[in-house]
Protein backbone atom coordinates (compact mmCIF):
# COMPACT_ATOMS: atom_id res chain seq x y z
CA UNK A 1 0.00 0.00 0.00
CA UNK A 2 2.68 2.54 0.95
CA UNK A 3 4.29 1.27 -2.02
CA UNK A 4 1.30 2.01 -4.38
CA UNK A 5 0.84 5.56 -2.63
CA UNK A 6 4.20 6.27 -3.35
CA UNK A 7 4.34 5.81 -7.11
CA UNK A 8 1.42 7.56 -7.29
CA UNK A 9 2.80 10.40 -5.48
CA UNK A 10 6.02 10.72 -7.70
CA UNK A 11 4.21 10.08 -10.63
CA UNK A 12 1.71 13.35 -10.05
CA UNK A 13 4.41 15.36 -9.25
CA UNK A 14 6.18 14.02 -12.25
CA UNK A 15 3.49 15.00 -14.62
CA UNK A 16 2.64 18.13 -13.05
CA UNK A 17 6.02 19.34 -13.31
CA UNK A 18 6.23 18.44 -17.08
CA UNK A 19 3.05 20.18 -17.63
CA UNK A 20 4.50 23.62 -15.87
CA UNK A 21 7.92 23.37 -18.06
CA UNK A 22 5.54 22.75 -20.97
CA UNK A 23 3.33 25.14 -20.40
CA UNK A 24 1.31 24.54 -24.19
CA UNK A 25 -1.99 22.94 -22.54
CA UNK A 26 -2.62 25.81 -19.88
CA UNK A 27 -1.98 28.54 -22.00
CA UNK A 28 -4.21 27.33 -24.76
CA UNK A 29 -6.52 26.61 -22.10
CA UNK A 30 -6.42 30.60 -20.70
CA UNK A 31 -6.27 31.90 -24.10
CA UNK A 32 -9.01 29.56 -25.18
CA UNK A 33 -11.03 30.65 -22.17
CA UNK A 34 -10.78 34.24 -22.49
CA UNK A 35 -11.60 34.21 -25.94
CA UNK A 36 -14.72 32.06 -25.97
CA UNK A 37 -15.94 34.04 -23.06
CA UNK A 38 -15.60 37.39 -25.00
CA UNK A 39 -17.35 35.60 -27.99
CA UNK A 40 -20.21 34.45 -26.05
CA UNK A 41 -20.53 37.64 -23.88
CA UNK A 42 -20.78 39.94 -27.15
CA UNK A 43 -23.31 37.52 -28.50
CA UNK A 44 -25.73 37.11 -25.52
CA UNK A 45 -25.27 41.23 -25.17
CA UNK A 46 -26.41 41.71 -29.17
CA UNK A 47 -29.57 40.18 -28.49
CA UNK A 48 -30.33 43.06 -25.29
CA UNK A 49 -31.57 41.20 -22.80
CA UNK A 50 -32.19 42.49 -19.49
CA UNK A 51 -29.85 41.97 -16.71
CA UNK A 52 -32.97 39.08 -15.46
CA UNK A 53 -31.85 37.62 -18.72
CA UNK A 54 -28.55 37.33 -18.27
CA UNK A 55 -28.57 35.62 -15.19
CA UNK A 56 -31.04 32.99 -16.59
CA UNK A 57 -28.36 32.52 -19.27
CA UNK A 58 -25.31 32.56 -17.63
CA UNK A 59 -25.31 28.92 -16.40
CA UNK A 60 -25.41 27.40 -19.40
CA UNK A 61 -22.93 29.95 -20.80
CA UNK A 62 -20.63 28.82 -18.25
CA UNK A 63 -20.51 25.52 -19.28
CA UNK A 64 -20.52 25.88 -22.84
CA UNK A 65 -17.27 27.59 -22.30
CA UNK A 66 -15.93 24.83 -20.33
CA UNK A 67 -16.73 22.14 -22.58
CA UNK A 68 -15.77 24.06 -25.73
CA UNK A 69 -12.20 25.02 -24.44
CA UNK A 70 -11.65 21.62 -22.42
CA UNK A 71 -12.32 19.66 -25.74
CA UNK A 72 -10.39 21.48 -27.91
CA UNK A 73 -7.27 21.67 -25.42
CA UNK A 74 -6.89 18.79 -24.11
CA UNK A 75 -5.72 17.22 -27.59
CA UNK A 76 -2.30 17.73 -27.01
CA UNK A 77 -2.88 15.38 -23.35
CA UNK A 78 -0.01 12.92 -23.27
CA UNK A 79 1.34 14.54 -26.46
CA UNK A 80 4.66 14.77 -25.00
CA UNK A 81 4.63 11.40 -22.83
CA UNK A 82 3.60 9.29 -25.87
CA UNK A 83 6.48 11.64 -28.51
CA UNK A 84 9.21 10.97 -25.27
CA UNK A 85 7.66 7.49 -24.70
CA UNK A 86 7.55 8.46 -20.49
CA UNK A 87 4.23 6.01 -20.30
CA UNK A 88 6.50 2.51 -21.64
CA UNK A 89 9.21 3.81 -19.13
CA UNK A 90 6.84 4.04 -16.68
CA UNK A 91 5.41 0.51 -17.38
CA UNK A 92 8.19 -0.49 -17.61
CA UNK A 93 9.46 0.78 -14.24
CA UNK A 94 6.59 -1.34 -13.08
CA UNK A 95 4.25 1.44 -12.50
CA UNK A 96 0.80 0.51 -11.67
CA UNK A 97 -1.40 1.93 -15.16
CA UNK A 98 -4.15 3.02 -12.41
CA UNK A 99 -1.38 5.28 -10.88
CA UNK A 100 -0.38 6.64 -13.72
CA UNK A 101 -3.82 7.56 -15.29
CA UNK A 102 -5.09 8.96 -11.69
CA UNK A 103 -2.21 11.33 -11.40
CA UNK A 104 -2.92 12.44 -15.59
CA UNK A 105 -6.53 12.75 -14.59
CA UNK A 106 -5.60 15.11 -11.62
CA UNK A 107 -3.29 16.97 -13.49
CA UNK A 108 -5.73 17.76 -15.93
CA UNK A 109 -8.57 18.41 -13.32
CA UNK A 110 -5.83 20.93 -12.08
CA UNK A 111 -5.13 22.78 -15.41
CA UNK A 112 -9.24 22.77 -16.51
CA UNK A 113 -10.19 24.02 -13.12
CA UNK A 114 -7.74 27.23 -13.59
CA UNK A 115 -9.18 27.66 -17.54
CA UNK A 116 -12.62 27.11 -15.45
CA UNK A 117 -11.91 29.81 -12.97
CA UNK A 118 -11.02 32.11 -15.61
CA UNK A 119 -13.61 31.50 -18.18
CA UNK A 120 -16.14 31.86 -15.17
CA UNK A 121 -14.62 35.05 -14.03
CA UNK A 122 -14.24 36.93 -17.70
CA UNK A 123 -17.59 35.64 -18.58
CA UNK A 124 -18.94 37.56 -15.38
CA UNK A 125 -17.40 40.55 -15.84
CA UNK A 126 -18.90 41.27 -19.65
CA UNK A 127 -22.14 39.72 -18.79
CA UNK A 128 -22.15 41.75 -15.27
CA UNK A 129 -23.44 38.83 -13.55
CA UNK A 130 -22.09 37.42 -10.37
CA UNK A 131 -22.48 34.30 -7.88
CA UNK A 132 -20.61 35.17 -5.72
CA UNK A 133 -22.83 34.72 -3.24
CA UNK A 134 -23.46 30.82 -4.11
CA UNK A 135 -19.50 30.51 -4.32
CA UNK A 136 -18.96 27.39 -1.99
CA UNK A 137 -21.67 25.20 -3.85
CA UNK A 138 -20.83 26.68 -6.80
CA UNK A 139 -17.16 25.09 -6.22
CA UNK A 140 -18.60 21.93 -5.16
CA UNK A 141 -20.58 21.10 -8.36
CA UNK A 142 -17.50 22.40 -10.74
CA UNK A 143 -15.39 20.50 -8.60
CA UNK A 144 -17.42 17.38 -9.60
CA UNK A 145 -18.13 18.37 -13.19
CA UNK A 146 -14.01 19.11 -13.72
CA UNK A 147 -13.41 15.84 -11.96
CA UNK A 148 -15.45 13.37 -14.16
CA UNK A 149 -14.41 15.71 -17.12
CA UNK A 150 -10.88 15.24 -16.23
CA UNK A 151 -11.34 11.36 -15.78
CA UNK A 152 -13.21 10.85 -19.08
CA UNK A 153 -11.34 12.92 -21.35
CA UNK A 154 -7.61 11.46 -19.99
CA UNK A 155 -9.33 7.64 -21.08
CA UNK A 156 -10.57 8.96 -24.33
CA UNK A 157 -6.75 10.87 -25.22
CA UNK A 158 -4.92 8.17 -24.25
CA UNK A 159 -7.06 6.56 -26.20
CA UNK A 160 -6.56 9.07 -29.81
CA UNK A 161 -3.28 9.84 -28.88
CA UNK A 162 -1.90 7.32 -31.12
CA UNK A 163 -3.94 8.63 -34.40
CA UNK A 164 -2.38 11.65 -36.60
CA UNK A 165 -6.15 13.40 -36.25
CA UNK A 166 -6.32 13.16 -32.62
CA UNK A 167 -7.13 16.76 -32.21
CA UNK A 168 -9.71 16.06 -34.54
CA UNK A 169 -10.84 12.41 -32.76
CA UNK A 170 -10.59 13.74 -29.20
CA UNK A 171 -13.92 16.52 -29.22
CA UNK A 172 -15.75 14.36 -31.79
CA UNK A 173 -15.24 10.96 -29.74
CA UNK A 174 -15.54 13.42 -26.19
CA UNK A 175 -18.59 16.04 -26.73
CA UNK A 176 -20.97 13.61 -26.95
CA UNK A 177 -20.11 11.45 -24.25
CA UNK A 178 -20.19 14.89 -21.97
CA UNK A 179 -23.67 15.52 -22.56
CA UNK A 180 -24.99 14.22 -19.39
CA UNK A 181 -22.27 15.91 -17.22
CA UNK A 182 -23.13 19.22 -19.76
CA UNK A 183 -26.92 19.19 -18.36
CA UNK A 184 -26.27 18.49 -14.75
CA UNK A 185 -23.96 21.67 -14.17
CA UNK A 186 -26.39 23.75 -16.47
CA UNK A 187 -29.43 22.35 -13.92
CA UNK A 188 -27.67 22.48 -11.07
CA UNK A 189 -26.01 25.91 -11.58
CA UNK A 190 -29.79 27.01 -12.67
CA UNK A 191 -30.50 26.58 -9.26
CA UNK A 192 -28.27 28.54 -8.23
CA UNK A 193 -28.87 31.59 -10.64
CA UNK A 194 -32.61 31.79 -9.49
CA UNK A 195 -31.95 30.79 -5.62
CA UNK A 196 -33.99 28.11 -5.37
CA UNK A 197 -32.52 25.43 -2.78
CA UNK A 198 -29.77 23.28 -4.10
CA UNK A 199 -29.05 19.84 -2.82
CA UNK A 200 -26.87 17.22 -4.10
CA UNK A 201 -29.31 15.28 -2.83
CA UNK A 202 -31.38 15.99 -5.66
CA UNK A 203 -31.99 13.95 -8.93
CA UNK A 204 -29.63 16.35 -11.12
CA UNK A 205 -26.92 15.99 -7.60
CA UNK A 206 -26.69 12.33 -7.44
CA UNK A 207 -26.74 11.47 -11.16
CA UNK A 208 -23.56 14.05 -11.13
CA UNK A 209 -22.16 12.43 -7.77
CA UNK A 210 -22.98 8.79 -10.03
CA UNK A 211 -21.15 10.31 -13.20
CA UNK A 212 -17.94 11.38 -11.53
CA UNK A 213 -17.39 7.90 -9.91
CA UNK A 214 -18.51 6.34 -12.94
CA UNK A 215 -15.78 7.88 -14.95
CA UNK A 216 -12.99 7.67 -12.64
CA UNK A 217 -13.35 3.87 -11.70
CA UNK A 218 -13.81 3.27 -15.68
CA UNK A 219 -10.79 5.05 -16.51
CA UNK A 220 -8.86 3.47 -13.41
CA UNK A 221 -9.94 -0.24 -15.16
CA UNK A 222 -9.52 0.33 -18.77
CA UNK A 223 -6.48 2.65 -18.70
CA UNK A 224 -3.86 -0.53 -18.66
CA UNK A 225 -5.85 -1.55 -21.85
CA UNK A 226 -5.76 1.36 -23.63
CA UNK A 227 -2.25 2.22 -23.46
CA UNK A 228 -0.60 -1.28 -24.25
CA UNK A 229 -2.26 -1.25 -27.41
Amino acid sequence: MRRAVGQFLSVFLSMGALELRVRETLAVMLSLAIIIAVVVAFGVTTVFLDPAGREKLFPAAIWICFILNAAVSLGRSFEYETEHRLLDGLLLAGVAPASIFISKALVNFVVLSVAHLTGVVALGMLLGVSIAAQSTDFIIISVLVVLAYSALATLVAALTTGSRLRNALLPIILLPLVLPLFFCGVELTTQLALGESFSLGGAWGQMLIGLAVLYVGLGALLFESVVRE
